[in-house]
Parts: structure tokens; sequence; C-alpha cells
């Protein structure tokens, strides 16, 4: 007589094969929404970053803002960026630097904002541009 598995042994055996899929899928959805927001926030830092190497020279900065570059904040590029669905606002604020001679530092924020699953988020890149 041949020994077989009984029909509770199997049921079993699915159930654990179930369970543990189940469990996996929740891994993998989990990872997706992390890469998700992995991709926005990359984006964000790129477009800052790009921004910050376009007014990397002091001329860039005197097109722009004046002679010396007055104090406020820009938008640029005027119209936001979509990338991957997702519409990417980019500003950019100049204030004085530390130091005696405002005229001569400038402290630079490249602000992105974006809204992420209904929620505004914001990255910001600070640098220093001199002027000497």
């Amino acid at each position: 007589m041949k020994k077989a598995l009984s029909l509770i042994e199997v049921c079993v055996a699915i159930v654990i094969v179930a369970i543990v899929l189940a469990s996996m899928l929740g891994v993998f959805s989990k990872g997706y929404w992390h890469l998700r927001k992995t991709r926005t926030r990359t984006v964000a830092y790129n477009l800052a970053r790009g921004i910050t190497e376009q007014y990397s020279n002091w001329t860039a900065l005197v097109t722009i803002a004046g002679s010396p570059p007055a104090i406020g904040t820009y938008t640029n590029p005027p119209d936001p960026v979509i990338l991957n669905n997702v519409t990417y606002t980019p500003s950019l604020a100049i204030s004085n630097g530390p130091g005696p001679d405002p005229n001569r530092l400038k402290r630079l924020n490249i602000t992105i904002s974006w809204v992420e699953d209904g929620v505004a988020k914001n990255f910001t890149v600070t640098t220093l541009k001199a002027n000497y």
C-alpha cells in the first residue's frame, strides 16, 4: 500500500504557502512606496543642484536680481517642472551672507516644492556666492 498525503496535510501546506506569499507581497509593496518617495526626493535634489550651478557665477545673479543682487525670492524657471507626473516648483531666495560686506557675499536658498500623496513637501539647498 502506497503512503500519500491526506487532504488536511495538503490544505495546511497551501495555507502556509499563502501566508508566506502574502507577507512577501507586503514587503514588495512597501519597497515600491519607498522607491517612489526616494525618486521624488532625488529629482528635487537634482533640480536644486542644477539651479545652484546655473547661478554659480555672480553675473547670473546680477541678471536675475540686479547689481548688487537684491534680497528677495525669485522663481526660476518661471514655469514649474513636471517629471514622472509630479509638479516641482523651484524658487531662489537671495539674502545677505555673513561678513562685513553684504554687497559681495550672498546666501542662496534654492527650494523645490511638490505635492506627494496629498502632502506638500519641499527640499532646500543652501550655498554662498561671493564676488571677490
